[in-house]
């Protein structure tokens, strides 16, 4: 085997290792809304999987705007929420989260988050 086609072979096994990571990542962490970005980053509402320290609840992540979900994306919010949380961006670096619980259907919890990607 040749030095470039071993070159080749290690790409294309690197890409769909890559591809293969995304896919699971995605398949564990269901969308329950359309993504919502602004000038840097991407949020979305997405269900945590079963092995997570908040299993089948909610979490709002966060990642780069143009980078690949299993890559930059930081869980910043997880609660059981009784309906989807309203999220938006107030600046590049804070965001609002309401979400009103499960358990005690009297309480809504209004978060601010400020977001920094260091």
């Amino acid at each position: 085997m040749s030095m470039r086609q071993l070159t080749l072979s290690v790409l294309i096994i690197t890409i769909l290792g890559i591809s293969v990571w995304e896919a699971l990542w995605r398949l564990e962490h269901i969308p329950l809304g359309d993504s919502i970005s602004n000038k840097y980053y991407t949020m979305q509402i997405r269900s945590l999987p079963e092995a997570s320290k908040l299993p089948y609840g909610q979490g709002v992540f966060i990642k780069l705007r143009y980078s690949p979900l299993w890559f930059s994306s930081k869980l910043v919010f997880s609660d059981y929420c009784e309906s989807k949380p309203s999220i938006k961006w107030f600046t590049n670096n804070q965001l609002t989260i309401d979400c009103k619980k499960k358990k005690t259907a009297s309480l809504n919890i209004n978060y601010s988050i400020f977001y920094n990607s260091n």
